[in-house]
C-alpha cells in the first residue's frame, strides 16, 4: 500500500461521513431521522398536551445535548473512526463472499449437490430475509453482552458508554477493536448462513429490499432507531415484551445500579429474555447516561484509554460508578 494510496482512501473516509444521511443503508438517512423526529413530536405533545413547532425544536435540538463536550466527541470519532476503517480496517476483514464460496463449496463436497427444488421462489426469498435478519440480531444480541461480560472487551466498548449525552450520531462512537470485532463477527456468521441458503437453493438466492437495502433492516431503522440514542424516552408499550424500544435501550445507557447490563438486544428482547438481562422501563423512570473511568472527552483519550486501562490495571477502577452529567 503506497503512501498516495493511503493519502486518497484517508480523504474518502473523512469524507464519507457527509454522504450518511443521503444513503438509506445509514442508520442516520434523512428519512430516517425525518421520521424519528415525528415519532419525537408525538412524545412532546403526549407530554405537554399542547403542539408548539418552536417548543418542539428546543425540545428536540437541547442545546445543553447537541452542543454538549461528549456529542461533539461522537462527530470527532465519526469521521476519525470512517478514515481509519476504511484505510485499513476494511481491508484487513476477509469478505463475506470468499465466506459464502467456502461454506457453500464445503457442503456440496460434503453432501452432494442438491438438484430438487424445495420451495418456490417467493418462499425462498421471505425465509432468507427472515433467516439473516433473526441470525444477525442474535448475533449483535450475543457480541454486545460478551462486550459487558469479558472484562478486556469491556474497556473498548466502555467508549460508547461513555457517552454522557446520546443524539443519533452516538451510534458511531466506537472504539477501532470493537469496530474490527463486530465487523468479522457480522461478515463471518452472515457469510455462513448465505452460504447454507447457496447451497440449498443454488442460483435462486436473493432477499427483500427497499432502495436497495434489506427490507427488515430497513423497517428497523425506519421505525425509531434514530431514538434509541436520543434523549425522547419513546416506548412501545405491551411490544416491549417482543421488540427493543428507544426507551429500553437508553436504560442500557443508563449509569444507575438498576439498569447496568440490561436490554443488550438490537430489535428482539426475546434475547434478552432468555437470557434474564430484559428490564422493561417505567415511564417516570430516572435514567443519567455515561460511566466512570472511561477516559476524557478527547479523541486520543478515547482511543488509547482501553490499552492503558488493561495494561495497568488500578485496584480502585470498577466497571460503573456514578457521572454527573453537565
Amino acid at each position: 500500500m503506497d503512501i498516495s494510496h493511503v493519502i486518497h482512501e484517508l480523504t474518502n473516509g473523512l469524507i464519507n461521513p457527509f454522504l450518511y444521511p443521503l444513503d438509506p443503508s445509514r442508520r442516520v438517512f434523512v428519512g430516517f431521522l425525518l421520521v424519528a423526529m415525528l415519532m419525537a413530536f408525538f412524545v412532546y405533545v403526549t407530554n405537554n398536551n399542547r403542539v408548539s413547532f418552536s417548543g418542539f425544536l428546543k425540545y428536540f435540538f437541547k442545546k445543553d445535548v447537541w452542543l454538549h463536550k461528549s456529542s461533539k466527541l461522537d462527530f470527532k470519532l465519526l469521521f476519525a473512526n470512517s478514515a481509519l476503517t476504511t484505510t485499513f480496517i476494511v481491508p484487513i476483514i476477509v469478505t463475506k463472499l470468499s465466506i459464502i464460496v467456502w461454506v457453500s463449496s464445503g457442503f456440496r463436497t460434503e453432501f452432494g449437490a442438491i438438484d430438487n427444488q424445495l420451495l418456490p421462489y417467493w418462499a425462498i426469498v421471505l425465509l432468507f430475509t427472515i433467516t439473516v435478519f433473526f441470525v444477525e440480531d442474535f448475533n449483535r444480541f450475543f457480541l454486545h453482552r460478551c462486550y459487558h461480560k469479558i472484562p478486556f472487551l469491556w474497556e473498548f466498548h466502555k467508549v460508547h458508554h461513555s457517552a454522557e449525552v446520546l443524539t443519533p450520531f452516538t451510534l458511531y462512537r466506537s472504539h477501532p477493536v470493537e469496530i474490527i470485532i463486530s465487523r468479522m463477527g457480522s461478515v463471518l456468521i452472515i457469510g455462513f448462513v448465505t452460504g447454507i441458503f447457496v447451497y440449498l437453493f443454488p442460483g435462486q438466492l436473493s432477499a427483500l429490499e427497499i432502495l436497495g437495502v434489506d427490507l427488515l433492516g430497513f423497517l428497523f431503522n425506519a421505525l425509531g432507531a434514530n431514538l434509541r440514542h436520543s434523549h425522547i424516552p419513546f416506548s412501545f408499550g405491551r411490544l416491549e415484551h417482543y421488540f427493543i424500544s428507544p426507551s429500553m435501550h437508553q436504560i442500557h445507557h443508563s449509569e444507575l445500579k438498576q439498569h447496568h447490563d440490561k436490554n443488550f438486544g438490537s430489535c428482539f428482547s426475546l434475547w434478552d429474555r432468555l437470557f434474564s438481562s430484559l428490564y422493561l422501563p417505567d415511564k417516570k423512570e430516572v435514567v443519567v447516561f455515561g460511566c466512570a473511568n472511561s477516559g476524557e472527552h478527547t479523541l486520543t483519550s478515547q482511543w488509547l484509554s482501553p490499552f492503558i486501562r488493561i495494561f495497568r490495571p488500578t485496584s480502585t477502577q470498577s466497571k460503573h460508578s456514578t457521572v454527573v452529567t453537565e
